[in-house]
């Protein structure tokens, strides 16, 4: 085990900037080894949306104030397996393909304008993207059932958009930078640059999701006596 549950007087929700804070003072340690969990289950690249999907399984956990051990990521990554390759296109995949396809039309369509229409199609597929791509992972990974997953994220995109492109803005800043300095960043990679990202995305998704879907706070409560029995 990562860390004992039992450590902490009390669980309460993290949130903030000081729920935040309070998870990389206390489980930083916690969150080096989720991150080196991931690198290892993502080798043959294969692998990649379940092992992220297991990521922030665990970082759910984190935000909810419930323990976090290897074995738990296995479950996750085991039981999520096939679920997590529709998430990731959609919550990955998708915006990098259509933001890739809305520079490559608007290049053409300045000389034909029939592609003006696949542009504004890309476009707006991006941003739709973008925006269900902050709660997609925290909705998939709770056990929501994915078509459920799926319209919850479009609904709280909408109704959340702040929320929802601050995410999205730190975890592909993130990313882009890291990348862009491979090979010199790998230590970043190995030492909590993945985990970092999607710990901070989850506390900052948990107000919304407190509002709108009630259901998983019931859940989560359900699960914690679960575990307690």
């Amino acid at each position: 085990m990562f860390f004992n549950p039992n450590d902490f007087r009390r669980r309460q929700e993290r949130t903030g900037p000081s729920g935040l804070l309070e998870i990389f003072s206390r489980e930083w340690l916690t969150i080096v080894r989720i991150d080196l969990l991931t690198c290892v289950s993502l080798v043959p690249l294969a692998t990649l949306p379940p092992a992220i999907m297991a990521m922030n399984h665990m970082a759910r956990r984190m935000a909810v104030d419930r323990g976090v051990t290897a074995r738990e990521f296995w479950h996750s990554f085991r039981d999520n397996f096939w679920r997590s390759y529709p998430t990731f296109f959609l919550a990955v995949l998708l915006p990098v393909i259509s933001l890739w396809s809305s520079f490559f039309y608007a290049g053409k369509a300045a000389g034909n304008l029939i592609l003006f229409l696949p542009c504004v199609f890309s476009v707006f597929v991006f941003v739709v993207s973008m925006l269900m791509s902050a709660y997609l992972f925290p909705l998939a990974c709770s056990g929501m059932p994915l078509g459920q997953a799926i319209r919850q994220s479009f609904a709280l995109g909408f109704a959340r958009p702040g929320q929802a492109l601050a995410c999205a803005l730190l975890n592909d800043s993130l990313a882009i930078l890291a990348i862009g300095f491979l090979p010199f960043s790998v230590p970043y990679f190995l030492l909590g640059g993945l985990m970092f990202p999607c710990v901070a995305g989850q506390i900052m998704v948990r107000p919304a999701l407190a509002q709108f879907c009630p259901d998983l706070e019931g859940e989560d409560e359900s699960e914690e006596e679960e575990e307690a029995l």
